[in-house]
């Protein structure tokens, strides 16, 4: 008789079963350049970030943007942090500025404080001060009324174990001046249900399923401490199908154990409920 053969294996999670929060932001404002310095808007509800035509050199028109959001409250530590994600949602622009002009949303660490926001007033164009652009969002002729997003995992992972300064990020184009020039307008945090979103998502680590074989008695192991939500798997084939196992399952020493019975071939792996 061929001996039994027994591999376990490790299943991840799926991204619906990860523990993640939801932050919406603390302030935000887009920044207009031209005129006394520069200056927010008025329009309260809306993020812009678009630049100025070559042909109107020196003078600036273009849009920035500052989002930052309070992650002193998040439970998740830096340490465990799988994935941080900015998401923002495209509106229409405002018609006195032109439709909607595709390209990429450069993203950008903000290294200083830009304070509170005074209409027609602060924060200045001169607030805008890169750490590092930390991501690009690229902006489509089809990305108007759609939620658009980019990977900022570094950051926020600096900002929870406090080797970056909290000062948030802000949007800007790839150059003041350029042509063909980019024009984008974002929901603000004014806009319930479209806010700007950071989506935190802690790290999955599975639990480590062992073999140990005896005098060919074989025993599957994995620890009690890190298996909650977690259940034990088997099939006769790597392809499946996958069914829960229903043997009884002992524990000693903070460690899960069962010796299985088996008529044949078999594979287990721990897999998230």
């Amino acid at each position: 008789m061929k001996p039994l053969l027994i591999i376990p294996f490790l299943l991840c999670s799926s991204a619906g079963a990860q523990q993640s929060v939801t932050l919406t932001p603390s302030k935000d404002t887009d920044v207009y350049a031209y005129g006394n310095g520069g200056y927010p808007t008025t329009s309260v509800a809306t993020l812009g970030v678009n630049s100025t035509a070559l042909s109107f050199m020196p003078a600036s028109h273009s849009q920035e943007s500052f989002i930052q959001f309070d992650t002193s409250g998040v439970t998740i530590p830096a340490a465990e942090v799988g994935k941080a994600t900015l998401r923002v949602f495209v509106v229409n622009p405002n018609a006195e500025y032109g439709p909607l002009t595709p390209g990429n949303v450069h993203v950008h660490l903000q290294a200083t404080d830009w304070g509170a926001i005074v209409p027609y007033s602060a924060p200045k164009w001169t607030a805008f001060n890169s750490a590092g652009e930390i991501g690009i969002i690229p902006i489509l002729a089809n990305s108007l009324e759609t939620w658009v997003e980019v990977d900022i995992t570094s950051a926020v992972v600096g900002w929870l174990n406090g080797s970056i300064q909290n000062h948030g990020v802000f949007l800007a184009s790839q150059a003041d001046f350029m042509t063909p020039g980019i024009n984008v307008t974002f929901a603000s945090m004014e806009v319930p249900g479209y806010r700007p979103q950071l989506v935190i998502t802690k790290k999955v680590v599975p639990p480590v399923l062992s073999i140990a074989s005896n005098n060919g008695s074989v025993t599957l192991q994995w620890p009690v401490a890190t298996s909650t939500g977690w259940v034990l798997k088997r099939a006769e084939s790597p392809a499946g199908p996958w069914v829960n196992n229903t043997e009884t399952v002992s524990s000693s020493g903070g460690i899960y154990q069962l010796q299985p019975t088996m008529i044949g071939r078999e594979f287990f792996r721990l897999a998230q409920q």
